[in-house]
């Protein structure tokens, strides 16, 4: 047949094409193309998929990208940080930047001092010289290891659950106290 057909690349859970209509280079459509993209989807039962985020890890933040690696190695390289992991999660109805960050001795020390209020405003300042206010991340965790799996990567499962306790700071949906008799829908 000549249809399109997606589907989900693994281990990275990237997008994958393959299509009769589109060509690359002298191949005017005569073959299929497979294409893999950069988005990571989750297949939909029937045909469909629900697009995640960038496996690239360049997100898409308050209407600005930013590539979380580049800041990554901003936090990373200051004096009060040893390693330092980000990710983007919902909070107050709007994607995120959240920081895991293991302090270094010199920030185990200002967090002695000072507590986190301060650490984490010394970071944010740091920030701000290089990247756009709304980029900034909005939810820190202070560890003293980032946590790893068997191949010493930093897996987004865990850094996600070092903010499973973080409170909703908005309702997602309104809620209506009297019913729909008081004109509520």
């Amino acid at each position: 047949t000549s249809s399109t057909a997606i589907g989900r690349r693994e281990p990275d859970g990237r997008l994958e094409v393959t299509s009769p209509f589109v060509s690359v280079g002298d191949d005017a459509g005569g073959g299929r193309l497979r294409t893999v993209l950069g988005d990571r989807v989750e297949l939909s039962p029937g045909c469909g998929f629900l697009l995640l985020d960038r496996a690239d890890r360049v997100v898409k933040v308050g209407e600005k990208r930013l590539s979380l690696p580049e800041m990554e190695r901003a936090v990373a390289a200051h004096a009060s940080v040893d390693e330092a992991a980000l990710l983007v999660l919902e909070a107050a109805g709007e994607r995120r930047v959240h920081a895991v960050v293991a302090p270094s001795p010199a920030g185990q020390a200002l967090l002695e001092r000072g507590g986190r209020r301060v650490l984490r405003s010394a970071l944010a300042q740091h920030l701000a010289e290089s990247f756009d206010p709304v980029l900034l991340p909005r939810a820190w965790r202070f560890v003293d290891a980032l946590p790893r799996d068997a191949q010493d990567k930093v897996p987004h499962a865990a850094l996600r659950a070092l903010f499973a306790d973080r409170p909703a700071l908005r309702p997602t949906a309104p809620t209506c106290r009297y019913g729909r008799a008081q004109g509520c829908r």
